[in-house]
């Protein structure tokens, strides 16, 4: 303190388990001569137990999300290969079954395993952003090839489910990671199927300050405003208090969400 009189702090350990914060000043006379230093002392034992049990919680924590991200990791091979046999196998009785019952149950089997194949595929996707191993690549691309794309895969679902889908031309390019976004408008326009009984689904964009805004509208039921920021959480659903599987694991926002952070 002598050699520079810059106030020093440090925490230290005492007997008994008892911590202080001691403080080390520089005694300054009025012609701001140094003649010594003023030491302080201010107990933080509680401040610092909670520290420690914060720390070694978050330890924890870190310790079962990696194992969680390994064991998922490991499994979706394991997983994938009897959903993708189960997949075939259905494909093949649909064309072998014979009768309106027998045709029924074939499509419900159907019906089960795309449910069972898109929350694997939400799982596997969120645990990948989790773990880190997800890396946003960005580069310039004309958006309205993204669009067309998935206007075409959708077109068959929405026509299938009696709804209008409509993806309005853009000739503007972004900055940014075309799988990842591809990933997010996905996601969105999944949504909206989903939850749109009938009527139409619009993808569009606005230029908005020098950027674009993507947006994904539908005429289906809505989401009620205190319900806004909820749905962007793990597992949150709107209108499945039973936990219908056919609706997913509420995991489609929540990798939107994630995804746009990243």
């Amino acid at each position: 303190m002598l050699a520079n009189p810059d106030p020093m702090e440090r925490e230290i350990g005492a007997e008994g388990g008892i911590w202080y914060i001691r403080r080390t000043l520089p005694y300054l006379t009025q012609n701001t001569g140094m003649e010594g230093v003023v030491i302080t002392f201010t107990e933080i034992t509680e401040r610092k137990l909670i520290s420690n049990a914060l720390e070694e919680a978050k330890r924890v924590a870190d310790l079962a999300n990696t194992a969680k991200s390994r064991f998922l990791a490991v499994a979706s091979h394991d997983l994938r290969q009897p959903l993708q046999t189960l997949s075939l196998l259905q494909g093949l009785l649909t064309k072998t079954v014979e009768g309106d019952n027998n045709q029924q149950l074939v499509t419900r089997i159907g019906a089960a395993v795309g449910a069972m194949s898109g929350m694997l595929n939400a799982l596997l996707d969120i645990n990948q952003i989790e773990a880190g191993t997800v890396h946003a690549e960005p580069v310039t691309f004309p958006i309205n090839d993204l669009f067309d794309r998935l206007r075409d895969e959708f077109s068959y679902h929405a026509a299938a489910r009696g709804l209008s889908l409509r993806a309005v031309r853009c000739s503007l390019s972004v900055h940014s990671d075309p799988a990842l976004l591809e990933m997010m408008i996905r996601n969105l326009i999944s949504n909206a199927l989903k939850f749109t009984p009938s009527g139409k689904i619009l993808l569009g964009c606005r230029r908005r300050h020098g950027a674009l805004s993507i947006e994904v509208w539908d005429s289906g039921v809505g989401i009620h405003e205190d319900e806004l920021s909820s749905i962007f959480e793990e597992y949150y659903q709107v209108g499945n208090s039973g936990h219908d599987p056919s609706k997913g694991l509420g995991l489609g926002l929540a990798i939107v969400m994630r995804l746009s952070n990243l």
